[in-house]
């Protein structure tokens, strides 16, 4: 798992793993990387609360990860007066620092 940052110039690596490693973002916003046995390797939880939603999209439950077209990852999810929120995962967990998550 290798987080960049073209703007500023910087990268981390957080994982160096096998090709059935796979992640997991679970409910609680927690992104989560399991090797093929579902061991844990790698956790970050988010930087504020972040909560689980039923069909906040016809085809999604949320939270989700969604890649924009600019490279930009976010996670989107709706909060509970059901608003709508969408947070650059750079901010939302911090990954410009080089925390090694927990």
């Amino acid at each position: 798992l290798v987080w960049k940052n073209v703007e500023k110039n910087q990268e981390f690596i957080y994982h160096q793993g096998t090709v059935n490693d796979f992640y997991l973002l679970k409910a609680d916003g927690t992104f989560t990387l399991y090797d093929e046995n579902n061991n844990l390797l790698w956790n970050k939880m988010p930087y504020q609360p972040v909560q689980y939603t039923s069909k906040c999209l016809p085809s999604h439950n949320c939270p989700f990860l969604f890649l924009h077209n600019d490279g930009v990852l976010t996670i989107d999810y709706m909060d509970t007066n059901g608003m709508w929120l969408s947070y650059d995962t750079d901010i939302i967990y911090s990954m410009d620092s080089d925390d090694e998550g927990n």
